[in-house]
């Protein structure tokens, strides 16, 4: 863990990306060069642009990235997809 943060779960992950995209599917939202325009700005419903929480919130996916990043097992794989994908999301709005 870096500084003591929660290690990302990919349940949870999975869970946030089917909240903000409101797409049909995990693997639907993980397309997110497709996703329509007006999808990517339902995170702005829940998390306000400016807010201290969103900017927390996109510093802890970073930092969970570098995390899983040097790691070798394949779930942690996964979840690196998963972050980088709310992370376009929220970088989208």
């Amino acid at each position: 863990m870096c500084l003591g943060l929660p290690r990302a779960n990919e349940h949870l992950l999975a869970s946030l990306i089917m909240l903000f995209s409101e797409s049909s599917s995990v693997d639907t939202a993980i397309d997110v060069e497709n996703l329509p325009k007006q999808t990517a700005t339902r995170a702005d419903l829940f998390l306000d642009k400016n807010s201290t929480m969103r900017k927390s919130f996109v510093n802890w996916l970073v930092q969970s990235d570098a995390v899983c990043a040097n790691s070798d097992d394949s779930a942690d794989a996964e979840v690196r997809s998963y972050i980088g994908v709310l992370r376009c999301l929220l970088n989208k709005s």
